[in-house]
């Protein structure tokens, strides 16, 4: 069994002066077991809690709140020689009611999720099964394929004072492949996956219909990390994560969707790195990372617009081991952002006033401390 719970804190300030706070709490716990050779199980619980504050605009907005409580289950075989088919289900399931999720879901009070990786809150009950298999080449080489799908529940949106409509975000189906290879100091993992989306809706007291259907999502990841010796080590990841054209509300329907004239989602680049330096009981090394977004796009996750920008972080990480199963952690990083303009969006042929922002830039500091226990 694992226990492990960590204190993010995030401050921010931009060039037209908006600022804000916020302190992320998760807490998770893991517990494997083998109750046979064959097989092999392990059940994941995590949840957290949320401060947030920002003021921007002359306007200031602030929430406190749980996360979403996620459960996962994954069960793995290994009676087959050189083959590890696995089956695994995980469930989102919201910490506040449907009303009480409307302020949730209509709050800025958060960076966008290019900057900070809170995990999606206030939105329906997500439920994904997925199933797969890790096959051995060789001693050194293993490949591996999967296959996902996201249902995800619908809630509740305030459009006006007193109007409420629910959000019906279409589900997701997800395919990936992958291969790795270790060698006595190399270690590298590769892994493209191709997501595509049904049809997002919306209810209101006048019906149901169509809103938009986000363009098909291509994702390649490369992980690596060298040992140079006992002492020194150093990893670089890289990410790739481009998406196909939307479908939108049709200016002069039938039908009620067209595929839109130009790709309005973005391409990403993330490319992380750090070099790691390893005593007794205790490891620290610089990191440092860089995104680049080439153009304004939508996350469908978390129902947002992201501008396009680019992003430096430098930071220091380290780890203390105490020995008997705990470990602490910790990390500090400061962060420059510059937000290229992003004009307003155009949903059915109708301009959304106040969807875009002028160019800003931002500097930001991002410091964690955490512990873990393992037994």
């Amino acid at each position: 069994m694992t226990a492990d719970t960590e204190a993010r804190y995030y401050s921010w300030r931009d060039s037209l002066g908006n600022r804000g706070s916020q302190v992320f709490v998760p807490v998770g716990f893991q517990l494997t077991g083998r109750p046979s050779s064959d097989w092999k199980l392990e059940s994941v619980v995590r949840s957290g809690y949320m401060w947030s504050s920002q003021n921007s605009g002359g306007a200031s907005s602030n929430l406190a709140r749980p996360v979403d409580l996620t459960l996962s289950q994954r069960v793995t075989y290994f009676g087959i020689n050189g083959i590890q088919p696995f089956a695994a289900i995980s469930v989102s399931i919201p910490t506040v009611s449907s009303f009480a999720g409307v302020n949730v879901n209509n709050s800025k009070s958060a960076l966008d999720s290019d900057i900070v990786p809170n995990p999606v809150f206030g939105q329906g009950l997500n439920i994904g099964p997925s199933i797969g298999a890790n096959i051995a080449v060789n001693e050194n080489v293993t490949v591996g394929w999967g296959l996902g799908y996201t249902s995800r529940g619908s809630f509740l949106q305030s459009q006006v004072p007193n109007f409420f409509i629910r959000y019906n975000p279409g589900d997701v189906t997800t395919a990936n492949l992958s291969a790795g290879y270790r060698g006595d100091a190399l270690v590298i993992k590769a892994m493209l996956s191709y997501s595509w989306e049904q049809v997002t809706t919306l209810t209101n007291p006048f019906g149901t219909a169509p809103q938009f259907r986000a363009g098909d999502r291509i994702m390649v990841g490369v992980k690596s990390g060298y040992t140079f010796n006992d002492r020194w080590a150093a990893s670089l990841n890289l990410d790739f994560t481009s998406m196909g054209r939307n479908q939108v509300l049709s200016a002069a329907p039938p039908p009620p969707l067209v595929t839109e004239p130009a790709n309005s989602n973005s391409n990403m680049v993330r490319l992380t790195g750090g070099v790691t330096y390893s005593g007794a009981s205790y490891t620290i090394g610089p990191t440092l990372s860089f995104l680049y977004r080439d153009r304004n796009g939508y996350d469908s996750t978390t129902f947002q617009f992201l501008p396009a920008k680019s992003t430096w972080t430098l930071g220091l990480a380290g780890a203390y081991d105490l020995g008997n199963g705990v470990k602490f952690n910790a990390s500090v990083a400061h962060v420059w952002i510059n937000q290229s303009v992003n004009p307003d969006k155009v949903v059915g042929g109708v301009i959304q006033v106040g969807s875009g922002q002028p160019a800003v830039a931002t500097n930001a500091w991002i410091a964690s401390f955490g512990t873990s226990f393992r037994m």
